[in-house]
């Protein structure tokens, strides 16, 4: 931040040399000897640059998705006089309308996704389809006059190139944690630490990970995912789920929530069911999640295999996804 004391105005002239405000103001007032009333009178007189404009790369157009609902939570809680958001979606979705009411503008866009399949079929059309993205997602920055580049996922790289390629910030956000195989865990790291300026993960679990693999643990920075507590205790619908079940009020029941893949370990949650089982004849248990992928859907039905073979299948429910969770 720079200060032209002729004018009045405060510029961000260099992201580099930019802190925060109020940093800045007691750091001149110091220098400067202000009372505190003097400080806040020149304040007063301050100007603000022009609104940021954030281009956010959003890999989903499902009915349900964490990475959105953790976004559209954001969007809500942030300052849309200093922030306008575009939001580039591979097509369209329940959120797409939620980011528009917000005063979001939203495009579509064809893009290369990462989808953990490593067939060489997969593999061929996302190469193809790699440079393409990145020159859609220029053009975005160019035509919306872009300053930030948010990557709402690691499941699209070629969104951070374009962001470097024309000297713009770029943030990545993990919202999950790639285990296997190591040397793919390795060279996204690698890429993402190269095309990306920060990177923010939505856990201690996520960040170790990736430090772990060689990104600067000065460029992360961990922002949990935002919860809505009013939505919970507001609900007039308690009971809903165990209703439709046909479970009673006093009758144990366990669940898991979250989409049905293999990197949730659902088999572990079945195991401890099976366990659990013996222990409490009455005991119920639900999955509470869909799939997006055929790769996801493969594994619903081993999963659903596997609780006949503990011999639970008929104490565990698997719901599919839902969008009333606090009921």
């Amino acid at each position: 931040l720079t200060f032209d004391a002729s004018t009045g105005i405060v510029e961000n002239v260099s992201t580099e040399s930019a802190r925060p405000l109020g940093e800045w103001l007691q750091q001149r007032r110091e220098e400067l000897d202000l009372s505190l009333e003097q400080a806040e009178e020149a304040a007063a007189g301050l100007t603000f640059p022009r609104t940021i404009n954030v281009l956010v790369v959003n890999p989903f157009s499902v009915d349900v998705s964490g990475n959105d609902e953790v976004l559209w939570r954001i969007i809500e809680k942030t300052d849309r006089d200093r922030f306008r958001f575009v939001i580039a979606l591979p097509g369209e979705s329940p959120y797409a309308k939620r980011y528009r009411e917000m005063g979001a503008e939203v495009v579509f866009v064809r893009m290369s996704i990462i989808r953990r399949d490593l067939r060489p079929s997969f593999l061929a059309e996302y190469i193809w389809e790699f440079l393409p993205t990145v020159r859609r997602v220029a053009r975005l920055c160019r035509k919306y006059r872009i300053d930030v580049v948010h990557t709402n996922s690691t499941q699209v790289l070629g969104a951070g190139l374009a962001a470097k390629l024309l000297g713009l910030p770029s943030i990545y956000h993990a919202h999950s944690i790639i285990f296997d195989p190591q040397w793919v865990a390795r060279a996204m790291t690698l890429w993402i630490r190269t095309t990306g300026d920060i990177l923010v993960a939505n856990s201690n679990a996520s960040a170790g990970a990736f430090v772990r693999h060689g990104f600067p643990s000065d460029r992360v920075k961990v922002i949990g995912n935002p919860v809505c507590i009013e939505m919970f205790n507001r609900s007039s619908s308690r009971g809903k789920l165990r209703r439709e079940l046909g479970i009673g009020d006093h009758t144990p029941l366990v669940g898991i929530l979250g989409r049905v893949t293999p990197n949730k370990k659902i088999e572990q949650f079945l195991e401890a069911a099976g366990i659990l089982a013996k222990e409490f004849p009455d005991a119920r248990f639900v999955v509470l999640g869909g799939t997006n992928i055929p790769k996801e859907e493969r594994y619903m039905e081993d999963m659903k295999r596997l609780a006949a073979s503990l011999g639970v299948s008929g104490r565990v429910a698997f719901t599919g996804a839902r969008r009333d969770i606090p009921e």
